[in-house]
């Protein structure tokens, strides 16, 4: 990857720190006027959209990454490690925080909630599919009767029954019978968001963050510093990367929210270390001990004063 494609994808990231938040039915009942496309007439004026939410055990937000499947329609690398992780999980707790991880695809349009304070603000309306279903239904009861909801100037608005909460959620689509806002105004259309540029929110660092704490949610990520003796954090053996890998290969630690080591675990050692263990002399190098055999030989060379008896004990 060139040094432009870095500076991209960093803009892309900052970009959507920037996006505005989504709206959702409120409880109860609200009045929608659904707006054209962003692109122009007779475009897709929706876009689908799926977002995991990470959290820990305390209810933390470890990440929040774009589901690339739901939203491109592209393998998720992120949802195959969820689903890995879901079939390996023996812990209730740690079983339903990595479900929790799981996204549910929604569907963006430019709306106006025409019972709000400001019934002329555009706003990015997510739905779930269920509702947006229903709301294709209703258009095309309309359509066969030569009338089209989504017309700016005579188009219908609708409402939006939210009853229940959680999984018990329902939702109820039905036309209104008269419009709030009459027709939309021409400054409205100039508010329009480009849908898919909203959802345009991938980025290699947030990958890395989603990954790194689904990992650590089930426990396949060491926490900082838990590794075994001469790897990172990362499981990577960092004595044998060269240093201007190093940084790389620890970056994991950084955005890894795992728990506390385990019982037993063996602290890592860090790259800086190793090559003061390697550099690091031997004990056998230190000076040796004389051997045993010196002294005799020492005693040796002590003359007894015979020459035969010298070159006797000379031979020994």
């Amino acid at each position: 990857m060139s040094l432009m494609d870095l500076l991209k994808e960093k803009k892309q990231a900052l970009a959507a720190g920037k996006r505005g938040r989504t709206v959702k039915p409120p409880p109860n009942r609200s009045m929608w006027r659904i707006l054209p496309s962003w692109k122009g007439a007779d475009q897709q004026f929706w876009q689908d959209f799926g977002q995991h939410f990470i959290k820990d055990a305390g209810g933390n937000i470890l990440a929040i990454y774009v589901d690339t499947e739901k939203t491109f329609g592209r393998p998720s690398e992120l949802n195959a490690l969820i689903g890995q992780a879901i079939k390996s999980c023996t812990d209730d707790a740690t079983m339903q925080l990595l479900k929790d991880a799981k996204s549910s695809g929604s569907v963006l349009l430019n709306a106006l909630q025409t019972d709000s304070p400001n019934p002329t603000k555009v706003e990015i309306l997510e739905i779930r599919p269920s509702v947006f279903e229903q709301i294709i239904t209703l258009a095309q009861e309309y359509e066969e009767a030569g009338e089209s909801i989504f017309d700016v100037a005579k188009g219908r608005e609708i409402i939006i029954l939210r009853e229940g909460t959680g999984l018990n959620t329902k939702y109820t689509v039905q036309a209104a019978v008269k419009n709030r806002v009459a027709s939309v105004p021409p400054e409205v259309m100039k508010q329009l968001n480009d849908l898919e540029a909203y959802v345009a929110q991938e980025s290699a660092e947030g990958s890395f963050r989603a990954l790194n704490a689904v990992k650590s949610i089930a426990g396949l990520l060491p926490a900082a510093g838990s590794g075994p003796a001469g790897l990172g954090a990362s499981g990577i053996p960092t004595a044998r990367l060269p240093s201007s890998a190093v940084a790389a290969a620890t970056i994991e630690d950084d955005y890894a929210a795992a728990p506390p080591p385990g019982k037993g675990a063996t602290p890592s050692v860090e790259f800086d270390d190793v090559p003061e263990l390697v550099a690091a002399p031997a004990p056998a190098a230190a000076p040796a001990v004389a051997p045993a055999a010196a002294p005799v030989a020492a005693a040796a060379v002590e003359s007894t004063g015979d020459p035969e008896l010298d070159k006797l004990l000379a031979g020994l």
